[in-house]
């Protein structure tokens, strides 16, 4: 009997052994399995979000210096002569010369005809010219030259120099003006003016303004042709 009981415990211990030894086989971590497919992915999803920043700030780079230098260019262009304030600029009968104030002589902004502006050329006579119709033209983004010189000789040569201006036809208008001293030639653009004496005259300063200015107007529209 005894050692019946002993071997039945001796089993039960056994058994006993080997349920703590499953229980802990069970109970165990186990390591999972390496998920490849999401590694991929991921490192996928890294490398495109390391090329879409890289490119924003290549981008910003390269962009923020072409504006830049777009930027200068255009300040270089514009900064030529002086600046005139911005008049409010309304619109008054056509033939009106009388109602009209301006900031600067010849004018660069203000007051102008509402119809009727001039058409583009070089005019012998400021009759026909006043300032209350040539401000529309400045309007558009033409550029006016104004001279007051009696020697035929200086008056030829600024007119030789004002038809080698590119597109004149569409963006120039030249004129006697007797507001301004005599000997004195002024460059006006919408907001720009510059005004200097006929020994100050050459082709790089006429050329400089007029193309810096031309077709720079609140409204950019070419003037009709005339006697050029």
């Amino acid at each position: 009997m005894p050692d019946s009981k002993g071997k039945r415990r001796e089993r039960g211990s056994r058994h006993s052994a080997s349920a703590r030894a499953q229980t802990i086989r069970d109970g165990r971590p186990r390591h999972k399995k390496r998920d490849n497919k999401g590694i991929i992915l991921y490192v996928v999803s890294a490398v495109v979000a390391v090329l879409v920043i890289g490119s924003f700030i290549i981008s910003g780079v390269v962009g923020g210096s072409a504006n830049d230098k777009a930027n200068e260019d255009r300040g270089n262009e514009q900064d030529i002569g002086q600046r005139v304030t911005i008049l409010n600029s309304p619109h008054i009968p056509a033939g009106d010369v009388s109602t009209a104030r301006y900031n600067s002589i010849p004018p660069t902004s203000g007051p102008h005809w509402a119809t009727n502006w001039a058409a583009c050329g070089i005019y012998d006579s400021e009759e026909e010219l006043p300032d209350s119709r040539m401000v529309h033209n400045l309007e558009h983004g033409q550029i006016i030259i104004h001279y007051n010189l009696l020697d035929d000789a200086e008056i030829d040569r600024l007119e030789n120099l004002a038809k080698d201006l590119s597109g004149r036809r569409n963006w120039l208008i030249m004129r006697p003006y007797n507001q301004i001293e005599e000997g004195q030639i002024a460059l006006t653009a919408w907001g720009w003016l510059d005004k200097f004496d006929y020994e100050e005259l050459d082709k790089e300063r006429l050329e400089s303004f007029y193309n810096g200015h031309k077709n720079n107007g609140p409204e950019t529209i070419p003037c009709l042709t005339g006697g050029m």
